[in-house]
């Protein structure tokens, strides 16, 4: 499956300007320096973004993906970032487990610049035109990893910006790069810097979802109603979609659970996802271990009688963390997801 992960911050809250250090950190492994907050904004199109805040000290934040998401040589990165000061700077990083490989850094100073490092070592800078403040931009990075063959591109709002060939571009030990990570920086001399919203990663294997994604919106959608399968035990009342739709997450006070193999719990969702193709759908479960050591789930997706299971999640943490199933085709048509059959989905958890 080529595409691995989409985050719209759609679902870590609801009040612009709130602080989300609480609830970033179930889905990624989340630094913090300086006097500064990161909060949630409006986003790029529609919904939310994140953007970092600070009265007068420097600092940095970095939202770097928990867990390794590919062994693939090519890697696919997708966001849109937003400037509102003259010297943001920030970075996007490919890693090869702990060795920042390929990193591509955004200067809004005028005139702009793009610059691509192999570590610290500068490949490529792109100058000559200038990020306008307040405006939004979809910018990607493409790379394959290989020490003598190795390739980056860099586009801005579809647009080629960097083409390098023939390079070394492997860092690591590995040939490929594994964790993604965003870096967004603040200076001293202003409050408000950069956005950061739509972001999708992808790698080169499959059929599909293996390049260009193009400027993406990632939409949140929420359970809104039970199914028939309502297998699990409640925390409180009878109801069970209402249990775990919440946003943000409100750290497990209210919930569902199961220790028994093959109970299921599986929820009907809102259908306001827009206009536009769906390129893909990822579903997560915010889940912790209550006893034992360790227990598999699984987020099935049901669509015209045909189940999709996805993968195993082995959870084995105490501390609730988020836990992903990637599905870019309906499994009922093996064809792309619609509006129309995305809504007439069922989706939820099973104990396996």
């Amino acid at each position: 499956m080529a595409l691995l992960f989409v985050e719209g911050f759609e679902g870590i809250g609801t009040g612009v300007t709130g602080s989300v250090s609480t609830y970033i950190p179930t889905r990624w492994t989340y630094t913090n320096t300086g006097n500064t907050v990161t909060v949630l904004g409006v986003g790029r199109l529609s919904g939310y973004c994140i953007y970092r805040y600070s009265g007068i000290i420097a600092g940095a934040c970095t939202l770097t993906t928990p867990n390794p998401l590919t062994k693939n040589p090519t890697l696919i990165v997708g966001c849109a970032i937003k400037f509102n000061h003259i010297s943001a700077n920030p970075s996007i990083q490919l890693i090869d487990d702990a060795t920042n490989g390929i990193s591509v850094t955004f200067n809004s100073s005028s005139p702009s610049t793009i610059v691509v490092r192999l570590g610290s070592t500068i490949l490529s800078t792109y100058s000559g035109f200038t990020f306008l403040l307040g405006a939004w931009y979809y910018l990607e990075i493409k790379t394959l990893c290989d020490s003598t063959n190795g390739t980056v591109e860099v586009r801005v709002n579809d647009a080629t910006v960097i083409s390098l060939t023939g390079i070394n571009t492997k860092a690591g030990y590995n040939n490929y790069h594994n964790f993604v990570r965003f870096t967004l920086n603040n200076d001293s001399s202003s409050n408000i810097w950069q956005y950061l919203d739509d972001i999708y990663i992808c790698d080169g294997s499959g059929a599909a979802q293996n390049n260009f994604l193009g400027a993406c919106k990632i939409v949140g959608i929420f359970p809104t109603a039970d199914t028939a399968t309502t297998q699990w035990t409640t925390s409180t009342g009878t109801t069970h979609y209402n249990l775990v739709n919440e946003n943000p997450f409100d750290s497990g006070t209210t919930y569902v659970s199961a220790n028994t193999q093959n109970m299921m719990d599986l929820y009907t969702y809102s259908s306001s996802v827009g206009s536009g193709t769906i390129v893909g759908i990822q579903t997560t479960a915010i889940a912790a271990l209550t006893s034992g050591s360790s227990i598999i789930l699984k987020q099935p997706i049901v669509s015209g009688g045909v189940t999709e299971l996805g993968p195993d999640s082995t959870i084995t943490s105490a501390s609730y963390l988020d836990y992903h199933h990637i599905s870019t085709t309906n499994p009922a048509t093996n064809t792309a997801w619609t509006a129309a059959t995305l809504a007439a989905a069922q989706i939820g958890i099973k104990v396996m």
